[in-house]
């Protein structure tokens, strides 16, 4: 047997006798969070963002020793590759859908940074940071990451269009999340219930 056909077959058996009703609304929400970033004026906020913020803050000191540049990236790329961790955690005990789940975690990281990376020329956004609270950008007093990021490699006039490729992997990521998900839970609800 094939590698596909056996994670077909595994996943199929995974599904057997577990509850597609209480997995929908997780999937609802991501879905209803799709429909707030597209349709709404101000940054949409979704329930992830705190812990996205907390792991993001999490990131600087832990990429701080590799200097300035990789200091202030450590925060993007530590809050994106929390989910991407977490997902293959949830492989190596087999729980497909939480692996969807963290496709679609992971897009509400990539939505954040779009937004955070789109505001490096205008300064508009409120940063936070540990100790401080809630600081405009436009003060000066704590740095912007993608400012000083964008800036360093001279890309700061291309920050509109790295948003825009973080948009794209957001919906790609939230796209293949929803998809998973909820092909999981049909399989869930075709299976035979354990009596």
């Amino acid at each position: 047997m094939g590698f596909l056909p056996w994670l077909r077959a595994d996943v199929r058996t995974w599904c057997s006798g577990r509850s597609w009703a209480v997995r929908l609304p997780l999937l609802l929400y991501f879905l209803y969070g799709v429909f707030m970033h597209i349709s709404s004026e101000l940054p949409y906020r979704s329930i992830f963002d705190g812990i996205n913020l907390g792991i993001h803050e999490l990131g600087h000191p832990l990429f701080a020793p590799f200097g300035d540049l990789l200091g202030a990236a450590g925060g993007t790329i530590t809050q994106c590759l929390a989910p991407f961790a977490s997902a293959l955690m949830f492989l190596r005990q087999r729980d497909y859908f939480a692996i969807s789940v963290c496709s679609c975690w992971l897009a509400t990281n990539f939505w954040g940074v779009a937004i955070y990376a789109a505001d490096a020329r205008a300064l508009q956004l409120n940063l936070v940071a540990p100790g401080m609270g809630m600081v405009p950008a436009s003060e000066g007093t704590i740095s912007h990451d993608w400012e000083f990021m964008l800036g360093q490699l001279g890309w700061l006039k291309y920050d509109t269009g790295i948003a825009a490729g973080f948009q794209f992997a957001a919906v790609a990521c939230l796209t293949l999340g929803l998809g998973l998900g909820g092909w999981l839970l049909v399989q869930m609800a075709r299976s035979p219930r354990d009596s």
